[in-house]
């Protein structure tokens, strides 16, 4: 597959000198991204008087209105080796253009090019020198490689587009080399090349076939009814391809474009480059929740673990007459896992299961892709009740002598409550005494001493005493029954710590 590096040389255009001008142009990086925020200072090589900017958002940078003479211009950015462009012409009406190719390094190490007035044809620091050979063809004799109205898909020489630019005679020769450096890949230039001013250079890199294999691809989140047409392709060269844009061409058709991500020596990729409208996919979703597969208590907490399950369907049908294959993306979310009743996946990357599917002419199949997490339902032994007693048993969650150890533990529960109550019902009537000898104590206040008076002062006074023994009782009884209840609530602890279940249910 034949790769290209495109060069974007440093270019100066000088002016005519004799009146002030400006100085501009863009910083990039080996890559040919632009550089935001990198240091730019242009000096007077004869005054010395300095201005300095800083480059934009776009990796450009621009000079305020200079007086006429030679200047260099001097770029500083993390990361990158210091680059100087000296004899910078500055005059004329015409402004001069100076654009910075970084080397990655350390800002200690200087990159010094001297721009020399040239005027028709910029020398850069890495192309100079003789124009890159074609094995003796020239550019357009390439149109000779055009489709032909044959069936059997050649071109007029009876070649594939696809094969001619691989054969050796294709007029295309590799013109560099590769190599890491750390954790980066350089190319070197292996022979000098003449690049003209405002112009670009397309170097060839690579020429050479690779292994692959034509797929669709498949990706609800992308699109949910219709899989792209791609290649599984495996880079089976000694040379990191870089990321950028990829032309696909199948026999004389143009198939479509992509952008590959970095590619390394022995690496594999997916790379979609069309829609498939060959290929219909529906997917259906059905949830639920899996029997119990395990029991658990400790620390005063009944656990009973299950798996919520998620079975996604693909449905795919091949709306063609030729077989194909399909490549099912389906996400990986934390925490669930596939089912042994999932189809192996083909492959795994860091987002994605990835499922072959081979589809024969007009056949449709289903991909069932069930996952499974597990889950917890808690409850509370200090708080257990007859109805969760009945809902374990009826789902067979405890054996005979957890059910006896629950139901002994329901029944102290059962006690404390009551003491509880009886508590409550000895206060509420504490309460209603005490407002009764209120009001008695009122009356009496409030009688004149009559002998009717006396009466009811004797009636009162005796049912007070009646009330007060009445108090004593209840006093008594209140503390028996709060004591009762501090002993029940302590052995219902005792019995909440001790209790333990690890049981593993069979279905």
């Amino acid at each position: 597959m034949p790769a290209d590096l495109k060069l974007e040389p440093q270019t100066y255009e000088p002016s005519e000198a004799g009146s002030a001008g400006t100085v501009s142009g863009k910083v990039t990086d080996p890559n040919g991204a632009v550089v935001v925020g990198a240091t730019v200072t242009i000096t007077n090589m004869t005054t010395n008087q300095s201005f300095s900017t800083t480059t934009s958002s776009d990796g450009s940078y621009s000079s305020p209105v200079l007086p006429p003479g030679n200047y260099k211009v001097k770029v500083d950015s993390p990361g990158f080796k210091s680059y100087e462009l000296q004899n910078v012409v500055v005059g004329g009406s015409v402004p001069a253009h100076a654009n910075i190719p970084l080397e990655v390094g350390s800002v200690s190490e200087t990159v010094t090019v001297t721009a020399g007035g040239l005027a028709n044809e910029t020398q850069s620091n890495f192309s100079v020198g003789r124009r890159l050979p074609l094995n003796g063809r020239g550019l357009y004799s390439l149109n000779g490689l055009r489709p032909s109205s044959g069936s059997n898909n050649t071109s007029l020489d009876g070649v594939s587009v696809s094969d001619a630019i691989t054969r050796s005679d294709s007029g295309v020769e590799t013109a560099a080399t590769g190599s890491k450096v750390g954790d980066l890949f350089e190319y070197r230039i292996d022979q000098p090349v003449t690049v003209p001013r405002d112009r670009s250079a397309l170097i060839p890199i690579l020429q050479t076939r690779m292994e692959g294999e034509r797929v669709s691809i498949y990706n609800e989140a992308v699109r949910r009814d219709r899989a792209f047409g791609g290649m599984q392709l495996k880079n089976t060269s000694p040379l990191t391809l870089e990321d950028g844009a990829l032309t696909v061409i199948d026999g004389d058709a143009y198939a479509g474009e992509a952008l590959m991500e970095r590619l390394k020596p022995a690496e594999q990729r997916l790379i979609s480059f069309a829609l498939d409208l060959g290929t219909l996919i529906n997917v259906r979703i059905k949830e639920d929740r899996a029997p119990t597969f395990l029991v658990r208590a400790m620390k005063g907490v009944f656990q009973a673990h299950y798996y919520q399950t998620n079975r996604k369907t693909y449905v795919l049908t091949n709306q063609t007459d030729k077989p194909r294959v399909v490549i099912i993306e389906h996400p990986i979310r934390q925490d669930w896992e596939l089912t042994e009743e999932t189809q192996k996946p083909a492959d795994k990357s860091a987002r994605y299961y990835r499922f072959r599917v081979p589809l024969e002419a007009h056949q449709k199949i289903e991909l069932p892709v069930t996952e499974r997490r597990v889950l917890m339902e808690t409850y509370v032994l200090s708080n257990f009740t007859k109805q969760d007693l009945e809902l374990f048993i009826a789902r067979n969650y405890i054996d005979a002598a957890t059910r006896s150890e629950l139901e002994k533990l329901i029944d102290i529960r059962v006690q404390i409550a009551a003491a509880e109550a009886r508590v409550e019902a000895i206060d509420e009537e504490i309460g209603e005494i005490g407002k009764d000898q209120e009001r008695l104590r009122d009356n009496i206040k409030a009688l004149t001493a009559t002998a009717e008076a006396k009466q009811l002062i004797t009636r009162y006074v005796a049912k007070a005493d009646t009330q007060e023994t009445r108090l004593e009782q209840l006093n008594k009884e209140k503390q028996a029954a709060n004591e009762e209840r501090l002993k029940l609530q302590k052995e219902l602890e005792a019995l909440v710590r001790g209790f333990s279940v690890d049981r593993r249910l069979d279905h």
